[in-house]
C-alpha cells in the first residue's frame, strides 16, 4: 500500500529514466555481481563510480549545449525583429 512514508522512500525525483539507479541501489546491486575474474586488472567500486560520473557530465554538457542553441536563436530572433 501506498503510504506518504513509501512514497517518499521510493521517490524517483532527479533521475532522468525510471530505468535510473540511486547510488543506494547501486550499493546492494554491488553485492549481486559476478566474482571478477583472477586474469586482468581488478575490478574495483571504481568503475560504477566514473560511469555514474561521466553520465552526469554528458548531461551537464547537453544542458549548457542547449543553453548556448537557445541563446543564439533568442539573438537571432531579436536581430530580425530589430531590422523590420
Amino acid at each position: 500500500m501506498w503510504t506518504e512514508i513509501t512514497r517518499a522512500k521510493y521517490r524517483r525525483e532527479g533521475l532522468r529514466y525510471s530505468s535510473d539507479m540511486t547510488d543506494a541501489e547501486w550499493v546492494v546491486l554491488e553485492g549481486e555481481l559476478p566474482a571478477a575474474c583472477p586474469l586482468g586488472r581488478p575490478r574495483t567500486t571504481a568503475w560504477l563510480n566514473r560511469n555514474r560520473r561521466l553520465a552526469k557530465d554528458f548531461e551537464a554538457t547537453i544542458k549548457s549545449a542547449t543553453a548556448w542553441i537557445i541563446i543564439a536563436s533568442i539573438k537571432l530572433l531579436s536581430r530580425r525583429i530589430a531590422k523590420a
